[in-house]
C-alpha cells in the first residue's frame, strides 16, 4: 500500500536512504534533485545531477527491483547485499531510482554517491575579481 522513505544521512558526497514497503507491488521513487540535496547544498546551475548507487542492503523474504529510466539496474532477492569496494552501479545515473517491492514487504538501504550536479552553499571568506558574491558556486 505504501512505502516509507527516510533520508538517513545526507552529506556533501553521499546520501543514505531507507525504504520500507508493506506489501507486494509497493513502489517509491528516489528523486535525485530532492532526496539527495543536502541542507547545505544547491543544485549546480546548468549542471547535470549524476548519482551512482554505491551499496545496497535489502532485508526481505521477497524480491525488490531498482529501475532507472525504465532500465532494471538491480534485482535483489531475500536478504541481499551489494557491497563491493571497487564497483558502483553507474547505469542511467542521471535518472531517478524507482524501487519496487515486487512480491511482498521488505526494507532496503541505498547508499548513493553524488558524482556531479551538487554545489556547497558555503562560500570562502575571500573572493577573487571574477567571483559573484551573490551567486552560489561562482
Amino acid at each position: 500500500m505504501a512505502v516509507t522513505k527516510t533520508v538517513v544521512r545526507n552529506n556533501i558526497n553521499k546520501c543514505l536512504i531507507r525504504l520500507v514497503g508493506t506489501t507486494g507491488g509497493d513502489t517509491s521513487t528516489v528523486d535525485l534533485d530532492v532526496d539527495c540535496l543536502g541542507a547545505f547544498e544547491a543544485l549546480t546551475s546548468g549542471g547535470t545531477v549524476r548519482v551512482n548507487i554505491a551499496k545496497v542492503k535489502a532485508s526481505t523474504g521477497n524480491s525488490i527491483t531498482l529501475v532507472r529510466n525504465s532500465v532494471t539496474v538491480a534485482a535483489l532477492y531475500g536478504s541481499d547485499i551489494l557491497d563491493e569496494a571497487d564497483w558502483v552501479i553507474t547505469d542511467q545515473n542521471t535518472h531517478d531510482i524507482t524501487v519496487t517491492f515486487v512480491s511482498g514487504p521488505g526494507m532496503i538501504l541505498l547508499e548513493l554517491t553524488k558524482v556531479e550536479g551538487f554545489s556547497p552553499k558555503f562560500e570562502p571568506g575571500s573572493f577573487g575579481g571574477d567571483d559573484n558574491i551573490n551567486a552560489v558556486g561562482s
